[in-house]
């Protein structure tokens, strides 16, 4: 008596367009990702013309502005920052720049890129000299703590000059996004020179554009999943 094959031939078949249907599923997904991504770099290169814009008298070199990943960064060199050697108190020089040009880059990521923006760090970055008598490890400990003070300091002063009528909106905006980031000696690690190079003492603003890539496919997926 011959046995009879067909259930297991169904189930095989089964099994086959299931693997098929997943495989079309993730190609979808990656290339709708894909898509989220060239959006993103879309938003990108918008932000930084228009930041070139705001920015086009503040002294800073081409590359001062660029992107650099999934942000954009405003690289503000020490002579533009003005920080006394050894101390986080931003100079009165450097109150000028923030106060200056702060306001008009708020207004314009409210205004402009209000859903689009994740996070904007303030980084701040120190060369490698020594107070004499300190260990490499005592010397980075304190250089790491001077670059978390003084890009704390750059953030008062950015949300203290968001405290002006009709600029409500640009602060709260700031306050949920904007945050501070010591990286000490992490730039003059790797590099060959004198301990006192003002080239490494500098501060970031790192503007993140948000990915909606992963958001938006759940959402495509509940919804499919409801129809």
């Amino acid at each position: 008596m011959k046995r009879r094959e067909r259930p297991d031939h169904l189930s095989s078949s089964f099994t086959d367009l299931m693997t098929s249907l997943v495989v079309i599923f993730i190609l979808l997904f990656l290339a709708f990702v894909h898509e989220q991504v060239g959006k993103q770099e879309i938003v990108k290169d918008h932000l930084l013309a228009e930041l070139q814009k705001r920015l086009k008298d503040a002294n800073l070199e081409k590359g001062n502005i660029r992107k650099e990943g999934d942000a954009v960064v405003i690289i503000v060199p020490e002579g533009l920052m003005n920080f006394e050697t050894g101390h986080s108190e931003l100079k009165p020089g450097g109150k000028a720049f923030l106060e200056t040009y702060f306001p008009p880059i708020a207004k314009l990521l409210v205004t402009e890129f209000y859903g689009d923006i994740d996070s904007l760090i303030v980084e701040g970055y120190t060369d490698k000299q020594r107070i004499p008598g300190m260990t490499e490890e005592q010397g980075e400990a304190r250089n790491l703590q001077l670059s978390q003070e003084r890009s704390m300091k750059v953030v008062e002063e950015a949300l203290h000059d968001l405290e002006g009528p009709g600029q409500t909106r640009e602060r709260e905006f700031f306050l949920d996004r904007l945050s501070a980031s010591g990286r000490g000696e992490q730039e003059a690690k790797h590099r060959v020179g004198p301990a006192n190079n003002p080239e490494l003492r500098r501060v970031i603003f790192r503007i993140r554009v948000r990915s909606t890539a992963l958001e938006e496919a759940a959402k495509e997926i509940k919804a499919d999943l409801h129809q």
